[in-house]
């Protein structure tokens, strides 16, 4: 029996294009707010719970089903 597993994510780009403020909005908080210049210098992992996957994937507008095996 094949083991369905959450998926891992990562997030790249340039300095100073708005990954840290994605993860913000995603995650709730305000990390940025607290470093200077809104520049983090900090890797680090998240757990987002699948509410909150679904609630930010609502809003979308393409016609398919949207499932993630494993939650």
């Amino acid at each position: 029996m094949a083991i369905c597993r959450s998926p891992i994510i990562a997030v790249l780009g340039h300095v100073d294009h708005g990954k840290s403020s994605i993860l913000d909005r995603i995650r709730n908080t305000c990390i940025i707010d607290n470093e200077a210049g809104a520049i983090t210098q900090a890797i680090g992992a998240s757990n987002v719970p699948i509410e909150i996957i679904k609630k930010f994937c609502s809003a979308l507008k393409v016609k398919m089903d949207f499932t993630i095996p494993g939650l």
